[in-house]
């Protein structure tokens, strides 16, 4: 039996690649693992946690579902891509998913363009881009400065892997993402060495692609990279 392990972002929870992990368990066999990192959830808190705290766990983890099957591919979300790219050099990966890899982040540039596109078609009439903004607020007051730095510290301390990736890799990221700079994808896709590697570039969707309006295009291209059925 195979395995597939999807590893969420900064601040998140395995629901960011919920519906990716849904469709895997419907149209494979595959044992699905969607762990949450240390500090994350909705009762625990990323006060008191180290960057080396969420590595250690995924290597834990990672090195868990290896013994229980023949073959295991990774998918990294976000900052989660990082910590997959790791992974992919520690372990026997088969295919690596990286989806929006946090490199570069943030994207001011976005923000900026979602606030102005705010202010031009008025709060009442813009639901979805209000939320964006209560979304950034969310980040900004409830997450712990501390915790910040950690995951700035493991973004210089673990970029410096991708260069070593060898395995096939798929890397989707969308143009609007509002929290990991786009080019974060162009430079992973320079920096892997593996020699099958592909980029998939979402033209209306924001950060987290799995819950965006092209959800059903990133379940296709990872599922067809994988070599599993789509419908």
């Amino acid at each position: 039996m195979k395995g597939c392990m999807l590893i969420h972002g900064f601040t998140g929870s395995p629901h960011e690649v919920m519906p990716l992990a849904e469709h895997l368990k419907r149209h494979t066999d595959w044992l699905i693992h969607t762990p949450t990192l240390p500090g994350h959830g909705a009762r625990e808190s990323l006060k008191d946690i180290n960057w080396q705290d969420w590595v250690t766990f995924a290597e834990r983890e990672c090195g868990r579902i290896i013994r229980q099957c023949t073959g295991l591919n990774l998918v990294g979300f976000s900052m989660g891509s990082l910590i997959a790219a790791y992974l992919a050099n520690r372990f026997p990966v088969s295919k690596l998913v990286l989806l929006s890899p946090a490199v570069f982040a943030p994207n001011p540039q976005q923000i900026i363009r979602d606030v102005a596109d705010l202010l031009r078609e008025g709060w009442e009439d813009n639901g979805a881009m209000i939320s964006t903004l209560e979304r950034y607020k969310t980040k900004i007051t409830q997450t712990p400065l501390r915790a910040v730095l950690q995951f700035r510290k493991m973004v210089r301390t673990l970029t410096p892997v991708i260069n070593k990736v060898d395995v096939p890799v798929l890397i989707i990221h969308g143009k609007k993402d509002d929290l990991a700079d786009p080019r974060s994808a162009d430079y992973v896709y320079q920096q892997v060495k593996s020699p099958s590697k592909d980029i998939v570039w979402l033209e209306k969707s924001k950060h987290v692609i799995c819950h965006d309006c092209e959800q059903e295009q990133v379940i296709r291209k990872v599922s067809q990279f994988f070599d599993i059925p789509t419908a």
